[in-house]
């Protein structure tokens, strides 16, 4: 009887793994699936974000080129020059400002190195170079007139 009901016990168990394992097979597949489905999202999302990293870096730069932004020309600014070019010009800070269209302070600390004129006020600068004192004196009988 012993052998009998060993032999019933394995077979039913013999049985009920091969019916399990037929059930399982499809939920097997399914979460493989899942498994690759979820792996290409993840690439897909990386991807996004890079694009979305490297736009976003990209709308960063500037894409509006004001005054200040434009191209320097090739002639230099110098303190130095500054003052140099008002005193042979005989000019005070406040004359000198006026023509530049910048204030005597900010023509003082041009001067002594303190601050650095922007882009608009070097090229006002760079086309007093040329000029002699009477066409300085003009301009400047012209200005506060």
């Amino acid at each position: 009887m012993t052998d009998l009901a060993n032999a019933l016990k394995t077979e039913i168990t013999r049985l009920a793994r091969k019916e399990l394992k037929a059930q399982l097979e499809p939920l097997k597949r399914s979460a493989a699936q899942s498994k690759a489905q979820l792996a290409t999202l993840r690439d897909e999302v990386g991807a996004l974000k890079r694009q979305i990293k490297a736009l976003e870096k990209h709308s960063r730069q500037p894409t509006d080129r004001s005054a200040d932004a434009q191209k320097p020309s090739r002639q230099r600014f110098t303190a130095k020059g500054l003052a140099t070019m008002r005193r042979r010009l005989g000019l005070s800070h406040a004359e000198m400002g006026r023509l530049i269209g910048a204030s005597d302070q900010s023509v003082r600390k041009w001067e002594d190195g303190a601050a650095v004129p922007r882009l608009k006020y070097h090229q006002a600068i760079f086309a007093l170079r040329g000029a002699g004192k009477r066409a300085i004196a003009e301009r400047l009988s012209t200005a506060s007139s």
